[in-house]
């Protein structure tokens, strides 16, 4: 849809990102088709030298796959500098918690292939710890696409935008639409705060069907937000002290 009303699709954002780079990162594999077949150069490397192929390779490495060598040749401690940006951006979507732990174990630290800076590699039960006496702050950390062709990777976040006003066409001044930060940032992360919060403090209670049925006020369930807060919720321990919500 987004291309049919003219989006750009090699339009770089700040990061030198294409929306095939946020695709490919995403793994949403039939995007990056419709993307290729539009025209999409998928040679375009990030500012951290990055092509939208890297980050398919690297989104390979699933479950056990995280603390072995990947067939393709792409070593555990590779994969996670390339999935860097994922674990800053959605502290949520950090992949398998037990491999994680070994991984935090074995490496200490990741390379964030944007800034070259090392930080350490956090695991869920570090984020519970460092957000004990707030659990929404988690959250808070969450950053969506600038570029509404990005917001590709995530149908039911681009239909949210959509409804509330989005624009296809960059703003020149800025080389951003209204996908930008004060919508998604004021609006959508505060709606989506409150439901995780609420979300949480029920699944915490033992009911992780009703956790998972639960609806905002646009109808929408965790689920639709995103696969990665949907695995965060299914790593929950149901017996945490429900003290620090």
């Amino acid at each position: 849809y987004l291309l049919e009303q003219g989006a750009e699709v090699n339009h770089i954002d700040e990061l030198g990102w294409t929306p095939l780079h946020w695709a490919a990162f995403a793994g949403k594999l039939d995007t990056c088709r419709i993307l290729i077949k539009a025209g999409a150069d998928y040679k375009i490397e990030n500012k951290a030298q990055q092509t939208p192929f890297d980050f398919e390779q690297a989104l390979q490495l699933r479950g056990p796959q995280y603390i072995e060598n990947d067939p393709n040749g792409i070593t555990s401690k590779q994969a996670l500098e390339q999935h860097y940006c994922a674990i800053e951006q959605c502290k949520a979507d950090i992949g398998d918690y037990f491999a994680l732990m070994i991984l935090k174990k074995q490496l200490g630290k990741i390379k964030n292939p944007v800034s070259g800076e090392e930080r350490p590699l956090l695991t869920q039960q570090d984020i519970f710890e460092i957000h004990a006496s707030s659990f929404a702050q988690i959250f808070k950390t969450i950053r969506f696409g600038t570029e509404s062709a990005h917001a590709q990777c995530c149908p039911i976040q681009l239909n949210w935008m959509l409804k509330h006003g989005a624009v296809v066409q960059p703003i020149q001044t800025e080389g951003k639409t209204q996908l930008g930060y004060k919508l998604v940032f004021d609006q959508y992360e505060e709606a989506l705060r409150q439901l995780v919060q609420e979300l949480l403090i029920i699944k915490i209670k033992g009911d992780s069907q009703r956790a998972k049925q639960l609806q905002d006020e646009y109808g929408s369930t965790l689920p639709d937000y995103s696969q990665g807060l949907m695995s965060f919720l299914n790593h929950v321990p149901t017996d945490l002290d429900v003290k620090f919500i």
